[in-house]
């Protein structure tokens, strides 16, 4: 947005006012975070970060801002001081780390047809570092799970199974 400087019939160029910040989001192996909300202080708008952690605050006034990354999983994560210039870009990167004391476990059995546990199958949690290997009973413990849905798979490497994933919650 732009300020007329003047007053009546002046036509002087206008005082440029806003500026942009824009960045992205990433853990601490550098991947990006989707859906972080990113919000500036003081407040004046709060965006989420998209699919490749990207965001944008536009139409912020000049000034200096401290930038905040939360989302649930993850440790929030704040940079001070943050210049907003007349009509130009700040570019910046928000690293959140996970919070374990968010992190959920999820326990089960993987079973064949007739209801026998198979052992030695992987099991895992999409998008998502928490793997375990069935024992003999077909018993597996993810740790570190991120809370919310999460589709999880278990893979045999028997050619005769057939990989079915499912989609299930995890809470902490």
């Amino acid at each position: 947005m732009a300020a007329w400087s003047g007053c009546g019939g002046d036509t002087t160029a206008p005082v440029v006012t806003l500026g942009t910040i824009a960045g992205t989001v990433v853990n601490d192996v550098g991947d990006p975070v989707a859906g972080a909300d990113i919000t500036t202080m003081p407040p004046t708008t709060t965006v989420a970060s998209d699919a490749a952690g990207a965001f944008t605050l536009a139409d912020l006034p000049i000034g200096a801002y401290g930038v905040s990354a939360a989302k649930l999983g993850y440790q929030s994560v704040t940079i001070l001081g943050v210049g907003v210039t007349a009509d130009g870009t700040t570019t910046i990167s928000l690293t959140l780390v996970e919070d374990p004391a968010t992190m959920a476990n999820v326990s089960g059995v993987v079973r064949n047809a007739v209801g026998t546990g198979v052992q030695g199958a992987l099991v895992s949690a999409k998008g998502q570092a928490a793997t375990d290997t069935t024992d003999a009973t077909g018993a597996f413990t993810l740790t570190g799970v991120l809370p919310g849905f999460a589709y999880f798979t278990s893979t045999v490497s028997a050619s005769s199974w057939r990989t079915t994933p499912i989609r299930a919650s995890a809470w902490a």
